[in-house]
């Protein structure tokens, strides 16, 4: 083997301020930088308006892209000169990413120790622990929806993207150089196929109902990283479009990624993967950037580019800016405070780059001398995570009636890995089902989230009869196959449907719903086209749709009727309000005159039916004048719109009749 040749090191050389870490090992190219900044801006305006901006969160897809570029042209540069190695690898890396992060992780941590609530806080203490493992992504993957409302309260929410990255880099040097010592030749195909699985894997699991692991999971997120890798292992002949291609092609582009940004891009995309028109838009202006024209001058304008410079700093800072500030004070911020916010982020990332970024990617600083001080300042850190999730998130700290409250937050009911069950391309959860068989399962529960919400309900009821059960979802969406929020959701109800009928045991089936959500609005028939029913009316054919089709397989459908929601994280809101001394402006029910408005129709629909088991749990939540959020004092929900677990036995009576009259028990 040809000895190394000898390249010089990022650290072993003056830092360039014109360039953004990356950089420094290729060619600068000004524009590289306007793309993050793009990518910044876009995902600060998303957080906070996600109505500002619809698809501002894929800020993070062009973040991908770019690091799969830098990150592919560096190591396939260096593996084809066979002067790789990993030490220098990975020392660029920790430079660019690990001081910076720590001096982040570490300021956040000392204002959330002051005002998290308990639970809050060993739940940041485990993201601070996810986030220097590099793994947020898996951790937040069984924590919380990255849309959701209980995302806005997680300071560290936004670390996941750096865990996707931070596996990449661990994984993908070692598929390059294997590649560039055996393979040579295939390495861009093999590199684009291996893309094209992970697209197909994230389009795949989404219709499986599986939308929250594509989102975050590397897997399903390779093929953005990889969509910078083709652009950078492109052949001498094909890195450079001529002229007149590279002009139309960048405008194109340009615009692509614009409307990707302005409109939810479900709305243009469909099914497919939302980041498809963004990471396509985004490697075309990487590869139309050596032909510079009109797109790629705007982007190298020198604000620009400044921004990009210290677009990694200001990713860090803007989110626990945010989230903090609108934590202590309950609400969202008004205009002046989002000015504010803005100025104290742009300044804080202006700092972390000027005086942190800069310097610990310079020579001045020795290897032994860094690596030193970043691992004081990880034993620091995890003494502290230690010493958070050990002391409950010292509750002492705040009144008790706070502390209480918001020990319900996030305890609403998630599926277990060990109990997660794959039927076909359905997925689903255990209910009292010990051998992890479906075909077992003699009960079943069929619908979204808030079908979920009662498994722990259901499958202490079925252990007690002796019955097994098991649980089949698709999250977001109604349980019919002929209307439904899209027509994905259709497809992915009628799978479920099919997958309960087939299992002969099954005899009895139960159906859930959030019938309060006020905000679905828009329905689509099995065919895609839009209806013009109104929400309840569209409901109650959706629902009376299913209940025909299991009647006339054989099963015994089991209704379970409206509840109202908050709408809100309100055990999170009331709980920070009486910890800060503010007046408790949350309602802390509803009238129940306006819950009789919004769904008693429904209810009357199902009610006078004889042919199925109707569930009212709002016979448990509901008096004669309100519907109650809270009980005793305690939250019934664990967000904004589940039940807390510890909350379910109120509504064991109900669940009860209903499976006595259904018959569950084995014949």
């Amino acid at each position: 083997m040809n000895a190394p040749v000898p390249l010089p090191n990022v650290a072993d050389r003056p830092v360039d301020a014109r360039g953004s870490a990356d950089s420094h090992a290729m060619r600068y190219r000004p524009f590289i930088d306007g793309l993050r900044a793009v990518a910044v801006l876009s995902v600060v305006a998303f957080h906070f308006s996600k109505t500002a901006l619809p698809g501002g969160y894929l800020g993070v897809d062009i973040f991908f892209v770019l690091s799969g570029y830098l990150i592919t042209g560096i190591i396939w540069r260096e593996a084809r000169q066979n002067a790789f190695t990993y030490a220098r690898f990975y020392e660029r890396r920790i430079r660019r990413i690990a001081p910076a992060l720590l001096a982040m992780l570490g300021a956040s941590s000392a204002v959330a120790a002051i005002i998290l609530l308990p639970q809050d806080l060993v739940g940041y203490a485990k993201s601070v622990g996810a986030t220097i493992a590099f793994v947020a992504n898996v951790y937040f993957w069984r924590d919380s929806d990255y849309f959701s409302t209980a995302a806005e309260e997680k300071p560290l929410l936004h670390m996941w993207s750096l865990g996707v990255e931070e596996q990449f880099y661990i994984l993908f040097p070692i598929v390059l150089i294997l590649l560039a010592r055996r393979a040579p030749r295939q390495a861009l195909p093999i590199v684009a196929a291996l893309c094209a699985l992970s697209y197909a894997s994230a389009f795949a699991l989404d219709q499986i109902g599986g939308a929250t692991p594509a989102f975050y999971l590397l897997p399903t997120r390779a093929w953005e990283l990889g969509a910078g890798s083709i652009v950078a292992m492109l052949p001498a002949g094909r890195q450079t479009p001529s002229r007149g291609v590279a002009q139309p092609i960048a405008m194109l582009a340009a615009a692509g990624l614009l409307l990707s940004l302005l409109v939810h891009p479900p709305l243009i995309l469909g099914p497919l993967p939302d980041a498809t028109i963004a990471v396509a838009a985004t490697a075309l202006l990487i590869w139309t950037g050596n032909q510079p024209g009109l797109v790629h001058k705007a982007l190298s304008a020198s604000a620009v580019s400044t921004i990009g410079l210290m677009s990694y700093s200001l990713y860090l800072w803007h989110w626990p800016v945010i989230v903090l500030s609108q934590y202590w004070l309950v609400r969202h911020l008004n205009g002046a405070e989002v000015a504010i916010a803005c100025a104290a982020m742009f300044a804080l990332a202006w700092g972390s780059w000027r005086f942190i970024e800069t310097p610990c990617r310079s020579a001045a600083l020795t290897r032994v001398t860094l690596y030193r001080r970043l691992g004081i300042l990880t034993l620091v850190m995890a003494a502290a995570i230690v010493a958070a999730i050990a002391g409950n998130g010292w509750p002492q700290r705040l009144p008790a009636q706070a502390t209480r409250i918001n020990a319900m937050s996030g305890t609403h009911f998630r599926c277990p890995i060990a109990e997660t069950i794959w039927l076909g391309g359905v997925r689903g959860c255990a209910m009292n089902l010990p051998g992890g068989k479906p075909e077992n399962a003699e009960v079943a529960l069929i619908g979204n989230s808030h079908a979920l919400m009662y498994t722990p309900l259901l499958g202490e009821l079925l252990r007690e009869r002796g019955a097994e059960g098991v649980l089949l979802q698709a999250n977001r969406c109604l349980p019919s196959a002929t209307i439904n929020v899209t027509p994905g959701c259709a497809d992915e109800a009628n799978r479920y449907i099919d997958a309960v009928i087939r299992l002969k045991r099954i005899r009895t089936v139960f159906i859930a719903l959030d019938w309060d959500n006020q905000a679905q609005t828009q329905f689509f028939d099995a065919e895609g086209d839009k209806l013009a029913l109104p929400r309840n009316a569209a409901l109650v054919a959706a629902v009376d749709d299913t209940i025909e089709r299991l009647r006339r397989a054989g099963k015994n459908p089991v209704l379970i009727g409206p509840i109202a929601v908050p709408g809100r994280e309100i055990g999170s809101i009331v709980g920070r309000q009486l910890a800060f001394g503010r007046p408790v402006t949350e309602a802390l029910s509803r009238p129940r005159a306006l819950f009789d408005r919004q769904v008693g129709g429904i209810i009357a629909h199902y009610a006078a039916r004889k042919d199925i088991v109707f569930v009212r749990p709002d016979s448990v939540q509901c008096d004669r004048s309100d519907c109650a959020f809270f009980k005793a004092g305690q939250p019934l929900f664990g967000d904004a719109n589940h039940l807390a677990v510890s909350q379910l036995p109120l509504f064991r009576p109900v669940f009860e009749a209903a499976l006595d009259r259904a018959r569950p028990a084995r014949q």
